[in-house]
């Protein structure tokens, strides 16, 4: 269980050291290209370390089920919940996003909304 929670550790400090290289990158005279390569890069660091990050569940409070009530709750509200279903990407951080019946983005074009942040949407 240690060992786990080091690997995580490390992994993250990882991440946040890629996180300021990106960030310290000099790029005044690079081309678009590697501009957009460096903010593509950017982006999915930052969605890994936001997934690294999040808060853990609550007890007896499995994903799935959270999951579901999130659906639940924008179902009662007129609206429909999409999860993700492909990886990391500038455009995709690997959460939900948020539509009401006419299939307008109310919430999340990137799909980075938590299921939990869809319940507390409708509060």
């Amino acid at each position: 269980m240690q060992q786990a929670a080091d690997a995580s550790a490390d992994r993250l400090s990882k991440l946040k050291t890629r996180r300021e290289a990106l960030l310290r990158a000099d790029l005044s005279g690079a081309t678009d290209y590697e501009r957009k390569m460096n903010a593509g890069a950017l982006a999915t660091v930052g969605a890994h370390l936001a997934m690294l990050q999040r808060p853990s569940l609550k007890a007896g409070c499995s994903e799935a089920s959270l999951d579901a009530r999130a659906r639940r709750v924008a179902r009662k509200h007129r609206h429909q919940v999409v999860k993700s279903r492909k990886g990391f990407s500038v455009d995709n951080r690997g959460g939900f996003m948020l539509m009401d019946l006419d299939n307008r983005i109310v919430a999340g074009e990137r799909f980075d909304l938590t299921a939990q942040a869809v319940i507390d949407y409708f509060r």
